[in-house]
């Protein structure tokens, strides 16, 4: 019974995953096919290709929050025809999501700037915190605090930034996981690949911990 709820679980998580990600993971026109989202398999549990650290319970209450506030919700379970589910209308709800998320833990400036003098405490804390992420998390940092407002696309809701630094931080820690917390099987090393090749996917969502 344990391992069916647990099934379960990861199921409906990867399916609200890509209803709130999705929008980041589309790729633009002229990409190749591999670039495109792949449909979830719904038979199966999905290998956790990389540890990440578990976000602070702050973040978690914040991005239930948000969620509620701009009416994302998570299904209750699985498609019943094993599809993903439809992509929302209106704005990418990512986009407003992490912007909401890191208003909320008071990451963005008043005029709605990435602040870089809280990001460090309040969004990517967990991985600081860590001996083995701090290093990667560091350089993660410089690079994506600098490189992430240049990437709001004109026709942007949300113009903070916010959501384009959450993608480029987390494929950047995810493409640098350590060797100790990294699987190294076949299908690893595909989504690894498929990552290095399209800039616009994201990581697979963290494996729910019990």
């Amino acid at each position: 019974m344990r391992s069916v709820f647990v099934v379960m679980r990861t199921l409906i998580y990867t399916a609200a995953f890509l209803f709130i990600c999705g929008a980041v993971a589309v790729p633009q026109g002229g990409e190749p096919e591999e670039c495109r989202p792949r449909r979830p398999d719904m038979n199966s549990v999905r290998e956790e290709c990389c540890k990440l650290p578990e976000p602070s319970q702050t973040r978690k209450e914040a991005f239930k929050s948000c969620r509620e506030k701009l009416g994302i919700h998570h299904p209750h379970g699985p498609p019943p025809d094993g599809n993903p589910p439809p992509r929302p209308t209106g704005p990418p709800p990512h986009e407003c999501l992490e912007e909401c998320v890191f208003t909320e833990l008071g990451a963005l400036t008043a005029d709605l700037q990435l602040n870089k003098d809280t990001i460090p405490t309040k969004i990517v804390e967990h991985f600081l915190e860590s001996p083995e992420w701090n290093p990667i998390a560091q350089e993660a940092l410089r690079t994506c605090l600098d490189a992430s407002p240049g990437e709001i696309g004109p026709d942007s809701t949300c113009r903070s930034g916010a959501s384009n630094f959450h993608r480029c931080f987390m494929r950047a820690v995810y493409l640098s996981c350590p060797g100790s917390l990294k699987s190294e099987s076949d299908s690893c090393k595909e989504e690894r690949e498929r990552l290095e090749k399209c800039p616009n996917l994201m990581p697979k969502p963290p494996k729910p911990r019990n």
